[in-house]
């Protein structure tokens, strides 16, 4: 997987986050990109998100985070 730029931010219990858009996995290519969100012992991946994610506030992006969004099928 490739990485395009990453961002740092807290949540509001203060718990670090880092957050980096990722292309798809090599076998699911049709799969897109998603947001990592990587936490203490957490991991989350987005797959519908807004395209100037880094402009968001932190807690616009946290938010984003909770989002139910499955994982799209293989194709």
């Amino acid at each position: 997987m490739s990485e395009s730029e990453s961002r740092e931010l807290y949540d509001d219990e203060n718990r670090r986050w880092v957050v980096r858009e990722l292309d798809a996995p090599p076998d699911n290519p049709g799969a897109g990109k998603s947001l990592y969100y990587a936490g203490e012992g957490v991991m989350r991946r987005v797959w519908t998100y807004p395209s100037d994610w880094m402009k968001l506030s932190d807690a616009e992006l946290y938010e984003v985070s909770l989002r139910h969004t499955p994982r799209r099928s293989r194709e």
